[in-house]
């Protein structure tokens, strides 16, 4: 068979929805790993103590992560009961976004399309991803969604001087603090004063 451009984008597509499917089996079945139980009780008592802007565990205050993937295993609990798929399968979708996130980046920056598939393959087939992370109802795979969704913004937006993209990589930031705190601004920092330095765009600094 010969294979084309849209061939390799076909199969590509296909390829990552078989990888994400083989994630699925079983996951209501296998016990908690990790922190996973940590995640989901934390979540459970936010929803039942109607408490959403502070997370709860056991009852006291839980300070040690901020709450957005517990929201997002509150949503998920209306659609699948409770149980180890509920917080399991956000890992699951934000997989699946950071997979779109990714080849939409290569695709913008590179404009070629057949890179862009094995970019999200390799992605797909880390081993972290595959055998672990990747369908885990832990933090981790959802702060890398919105990290990868900064990267996004920030990186086009700043190469191809897209005013919206700059504002947006801002909000990316906002949220995946609320995903996993500090390390956001941190990620912000260094890209920016990474692409200043390395452009030599220095009046970004003062553009408003």
């Amino acid at each position: 068979m010969k294979f084309t451009e849209d061939n390799i984008k076909k199969y590509g597509v296909i390829l990552a929805v078989l990888g994400l499917l083989s994630l699925l089996p079983n996951l209501w079945l296998m016990e908690f790993r990790g922190e996973e139980s940590l995640r989901t009780i934390v979540a459970f008592e936010m929803l039942k103590n109607h408490s959403f802007l502070q997370p709860l565990f056991l009852g006291d205050y839980y300070y040690n992560k901020p709450p957005l993937f517990n929201w997002l295993i509150i949503l998920s609990s209306f659609v699948f009961s409770w149980s180890e798929l509920t917080g399991r399968i956000v890992t699951i979708i934000s997989l699946g976004l950071t997979l779109i996130v990714i080849y939409n980046m290569y695709v913008s920056l590179f404009k070629e399309k057949v890179g862009a598939v094995f970019a999200v393959l390799s992605y797909l087939t880390f081993i972290d991803i595959l055998f672990f992370y990747g369908y885990l109802a832990e933090i981790d795979i959802t702060f890398a969604f919105t990290v990868s969704l900064f990267f996004y913004f920030a990186i086009v937006g700043f190469l191809r001087k897209k005013n919206l993209y700059i504002l947006l990589s801002g909000l990316a930031t906002a949220i995946a603090f609320l995903t996993k705190g500090l390390p956001a601004y941190l990620y912000f920092g260094l890209t920016y004063y990474s692409m200043i330095f390395y452009t030599r765009n220095f009046k970004f600094l003062i553009n408003p």
